[in-house]
């Protein structure tokens, strides 16, 4: 019989969960849509992640300037005037701004919430990672008084040693049969007719 005791000592870890919600008017009210949430375990995932999804939103609003088919657009594609805010360029200019992913890394090393947002006339995005504790349940130790002693199976090898073979499963050979032999007849009754 085993005994298990459980210990005390939680353990916690940090986690950064990453959410990008856009936020818009649709028939007369504001419209909230979550477009996705992420977790990940590093400061750097979490950016790495907000700054993917920055570039999927720019490039979904309007096509990257400097994208091979906007030269054959000719006149379809116009830019964005200076006075009007541009979503995309902004979104775009932030993930390129080393300085400033340099300073919201140091904001999720210190477990501050970052956020990046940018707005015009179609709604808001709102990208944000934020620093989560997460507790690990207490694990069950087995007791001094009664060792836990588990019997070893050795798992029985799948392939042959030395050089791996390779074969067709044998669906696939009676499939290559079939087909082979409708080719013959096809070919037999084309040389058929031919003679005839």
């Amino acid at each position: 019989m085993t005994y298990a005791t459980q210990t005390s000592a939680t353990q916690t870890s940090t986690t950064y969960k990453v959410t990008v919600v856009a936020e818009g008017p649709v028939n007369g009210t504001t419209a909230r849509v979550l477009l996705g949430a992420w977790e990940t375990y590093t400061p750097g995932g979490a950016l790495y992640r907000l700054r993917q999804q920055a570039h999927r939103i720019a490039d979904g609003l309007d096509p990257h300037p400097r994208a091979a088919w906007v030269a054959d657009a000719g006149r379809v594609l116009v830019p964005v005037g200076a006075h009007m805010p541009d979503v995309p360029s902004a979104l775009r200019a932030w993930c390129d701004d080393h300085r400033q992913q340099e300073a919201a890394r140091r904001r999720l090393d210190r477990g501050e919430r970052f956020t990046v947002g940018a707005a015009d006339h179609s709604g808001r995005y709102t990208l944000t990672a934020q620093p989560t504790e997460v507790t690990a349940a207490p694990s069950t130790a087995p007791s001094t008084a009664s060792p836990l002693v588990a019997p070893v199976r050795r798992r029985r090898r799948t392939r042959p040693r030395g050089r791996a073979r390779h074969r067709a499963p044998r669906h696939h050979l009676e499939a290559l049969a079939v087909t082979l032999g409708a080719v013959v007849g096809i070919l037999a009754l084309a040389v058929a007719i031919g003679r005839g």
